[in-house]
């Protein structure tokens, strides 16, 4: 399900690629049919075209992986609490660096707590090292919905479970659910 910012932005990225090609033509008719333009034409055309740049460069994606796993030899010397620890913080400054208009988008964040493994059978398998994660993101984007958490302001605290498995040369931190 789409958040509402996700809508609005969606609007106006189809209205700026509607709107500026109608309005160049508008004015392309107007030149050749007058031989002259309005200043509030021109003004008008340019509020359109600075607000169409706007809204498709906040609206592009950077095109980079999603950080949720580290090389094992940058974290080889660290107990598996500190690499979910540095993979988190990996991921949430992430979502800070976000342009404003992107999915998921956070001004800020705080890890409270890390909690030790627990066992899952049905999650045992895949991951060997499961955790649960106490933490609060600042936004106001809809992505974060609190679901079992509280909102306090643009603050939301929730809980969440995550999976550390080690794949080839990388360890691998995946949200599994809430505790």
């Amino acid at each position: 399900m789409m958040s509402l910012v996700e809508i609005i932005a969606d609007c106006f990225m189809l209205a700026s690629y509607v709107a500026l090609p109608v309005y160049v033509l508008y004015l392309a008719f107007r030149l050749w049919k007058h031989r002259s333009l309005r200043r509030r034409d021109i003004l008008i055309g340019s509020i359109v075209t600075v607000c169409t740049i706007f809204v498709r460069y906040e609206m592009e994606e950077p095109i980079e992986p999603l950080p949720n796993s580290i090389p094992v030899e940058q974290v080889a010397s660290l107990p598996e609490k500190e690499i979910v620890r540095v993979i988190l913080t990996q991921e949430l400054e992430y979502y800070k660096s976000k342009r404003l208009l992107t999915s998921k988008k956070i001004f800020d964040y705080r890890i409270h707590d890390i909690n030790y493994p627990f066992g899952k059978a049905e999650l045992a398998k895949e991951y060997p090292g499961c955790y649960d994660v106490s933490l609060s993101v600042k936004t106001f984007e809809f992505g974060w919905i609190p679901g079992s958490g509280t909102r306090d302001g643009l603050w939301i605290r929730k809980g969440i479970s995550y999976g550390l498995k080690k794949s080839g040369d990388r360890y691998l931190l995946e949200q599994v659910g809430s505790p």
